[in-house]
């Protein structure tokens, strides 16, 4: 396996086992809504800082193709719309967990 990949991969690990015990924390432990504020802060967090960091230290100039930065952005904002309709009512129903997999199944499938 790539270096690359390996560490895309620990990256993604790292960002998001914080916002995973919290999850885990407030809804068994604490038995709070914890849920979304945490999502969402941190995945704000995870968009923004953690991109800005690796371009302080990378050290050099890095190319970037217009597509793949616009079609996580366009994907992100479609995530937190559909994220607002799941949530309208209240209750997430076990239809809306399935779209919204297979949504991120279809996202993931579609950068192989």
């Amino acid at each position: 396996m790539r270096a690359d990949v390996v560490g895309a991969t620990f990256m993604a690990v790292a960002t998001s086992s914080p916002e995973l015990f919290m999850n885990c924390v407030g809804t068994f432990v604490t038995k709070g809504d914890i849920g979304i504020g945490t999502i969402v802060g941190s995945s704000v967090f995870n968009l923004l800082a953690v991109p800005a960091c690796c371009g302080l230290f990378v050290g050099q100039c890095v190319p970037l193709d217009w597509w793949p930065v616009s079609r996580d952005c366009l994907m992100y904002c479609l995530a937190v719309i559909a994220l607002i309709c799941t949530l309208w009512d209240g209750k997430v129903m076990w239809y809306e967990s399935m779209m919204l997999f297979l949504a991120y199944f279809f996202y993931m499938a579609g950068k192989c």
